[in-house]
């Protein structure tokens, strides 16, 4: 009885284990060729260079397509209004330099609700406060 047992718990275990995937992870295994270090902040530059005011925070990811051209998201932060934006960014490599087809930024900022100027504290003078506060007392009694 426990030879049998032992066995169809060996059964499992090897059936478990070493069955057919079902998930569509691949186990960290990229099927494409990595984007050079150089491509990628040379697209970087790129941006920065039509956009001065941006500063690169973060590469998202950087794809490859078959015809060559780079799918890539960055975020970056604007040092004028001190937001982050980020990058949507479709680009072509032509004789090694990056040439930027477009560029999205997703999500858009809303600079007329998140973005307030900053205006200086106003204050209620101590009297008018403590002439409030004594005439709510006095309808206590």
């Amino acid at each position: 009885m426990k030879v049998l047992l032992l066995l169809a718990l060996a059964i499992f275990v090897l059936w478990f284990f070493g069955g057919a995937k079902l998930s569509a992870y691949k186990g960290g295994q990229q099927e494409t060729v990595a984007v050079p270090e150089t491509v990628i902040q040379d697209l970087a530059t790129e941006v920065r260079r039509k956009d001065p005011d941006v500063f690169p925070v973060e590469t998202i990811f950087v794809n490859q397509n078959p015809d060559g051209t780079l799918m890539a998201r960055m975020l970056f932060i604007n040092l004028r209004g001190y937001f982050g934006t980020q990058y949507d960014i479709f680009a072509r490599l032509n004789n090694g330099k990056v040439e930027i087809i477009s560029k999205n930024e997703t999500p858009a900022p809303d600079l007329s609700a998140s973005f307030q100027p900053f205006k200086p504290d106003v204050y209620t003078p101590y009297m008018d406060i403590k002439t409030a506060v004594l005439s709510t007392l006095k309808g206590v009694n």
